[in-house]
């Protein structure tokens, strides 16, 4: 019996990995951008509307997903991502490029798709190892981080051939499709996991909680600099000086330095706690300096587009595991997601600022110098809230000798 247990939960884990492979596909956006410009006419900041309105759209169906998870279970909810998340690309396929089809399909019905799926199987795997929530939860959502890995190996030789980004879209939703709905058949919450939560969560109520905005700020700093440099990675290498060469293999490293980022990061945070959330966002800051000021260098771009990768790969693990060490695992289905939603925030109004910017002045530095900014900010604002929490802590302690 108990072996059967342990196979189970390692099942669970395997395919969660698989679901967020398939996910990730929308952190290699960047590699899209080129033909859908060149091909179809659209602008940057269109091309950067739709992927923010994506993960947006992903943030705000977190909320949903945390209480319907909680009533219907993660295989019947994932399901449904993985119909949604599949159909928004085959849609994609038939728009002939008009932009507010692209937006509805890839913006609206992928981005329901995502938030679906991805949240489901994060607190499956959660509920599966209580003990060393940490790295499974960085494990799990390193698969998200390497699957613009996969489609920059297998997509970008197909875009070099000239072939049709909206063919591609067709196949890659038949295929992501069929492996999310499978791998939502395997993923289950151990029985002893199995508990109707009935207590109500209202953003109401959380957000006059300091903790609760403290990370919802700090995370909105640090994914504003990750997801404006996914969704714009090429064209900032090439506007920086490097070849294209450089700047494409930059979309590969990216997502190895975000793919093991994740699983590093959760393994520091179960070994450090809270202050990793700190240092990552200290380490987003400096790999966007030394990206800026060093980014013309054809050897260089690439290590540094690595460095900022695996500094935003602290985000999407940090924050859902400090979450379920300040409420709980069995209330983090209801309260991540709203702590997710500056995720959303910054997916619109990074990428966004950043095309806008490239559209308006033909260069990046302003982006790059606000995320700069902010991370350093980020930073910043959680060391001083930790030292002030530590503060009250000794106070008590004093107190009750």
């Amino acid at each position: 019996m108990g072996d059967k247990k342990i196979m189970y939960r390692y099942l669970t884990l395997l395919w969660a990995i698989v679901i967020q492979v398939c996910f990730g596909a929308v952190y290699a956006w960047s590699t899209f951008v080129a033909p859908l410009k060149r091909e179809y006419g659209l602008s940057s900041t269109q091309t950067q509307i739709i992927f923010g309105v994506m993960i947006g759209i992903f943030a705000i169906m977190m909320i949903v997903t945390g209480r319907l998870q909680e009533k219907y279970g993660p295989r019947l909810i994932a399901a449904f991502g993985g119909i949604a998340y599949g159909a928004g690309y085959f849609i994609a396929s038939f728009s002939k490029g008009n932009f507010l089809v692209l937006l509805f399909a890839m913006g609206l019905i992928a981005g329901m798709g995502l938030g679906l799926g991805y949240i489901s199987s994060i607190i499956s795997c959660q509920k599966c190892f209580p003990r060393q929530k940490g790295l499974a939860t960085g494990l799990v959502v390193a698969g998200f981080g390497s699957g613009a890995i996969a489609i920059s190996l297998i997509i970008k030789p197909m875009l070099d051939k000239r072939i049709d980004i909206l063919f591609l879209f067709r196949r890659m939703g038949i295929v992501y499709f069929i492996l999310i709905f499978i791998g939502a058949m395997f993923l289950k919450t151990p029985p002893e996991n199995i508990k109707n939560v009935k207590e109500r969560v209202r953003l109401s109520d959380l957000v006059k909680q300091k903790i609760y905005r403290t990370m919802f700020v700090c995370m909105f700093t640090g994914t504003f600099a990750g997801l404006m440099i996914i969704g714009n990675l090429v064209p900032i290498g090439l506007s920086l000086g490097t070849n294209t060469a450089s700047a494409v293999l930059a979309v590969s490293t990216f997502a190895i330095g975000n793919a093991t980022g994740r699983i590093i990061w959760g393994r520091l945070y179960d070994m450090f706690g809270r202050a990793t959330i700190t240092a990552s966002l200290a380490m987003m800051g400096i790999s966007l300096l030394c990206l800026l000021l060093f980014g013309y260098s054809n050897s260089l771009f690439p290590i540094f587009a690595c460095m900022t990768g695996f500094s935003f790969g602290a985000n999407l693990v940090l924050y859902a595991a400090h979450t379920a060490d300040i409420y709980g695992i069995r209330l983090v289905g209801l309260i991540y997601p709203y702590v997710a939603l500056a995720y959303g925030a910054s997916a619109i109004i990074g990428p966004t600022f950043g095309g806008l910017c490239y559209d308006l002045r033909d260069n990046f530095t302003i982006p790059l110098i606000t995320a700069f900014i902010l991370s350093i900010a980020g930073a910043v604002l959680f060391f001083l809230h930790c030292k002030r929490r530590e503060n009250k802590r000794s106070a008590r302690s004093v107190q009750s000798i």
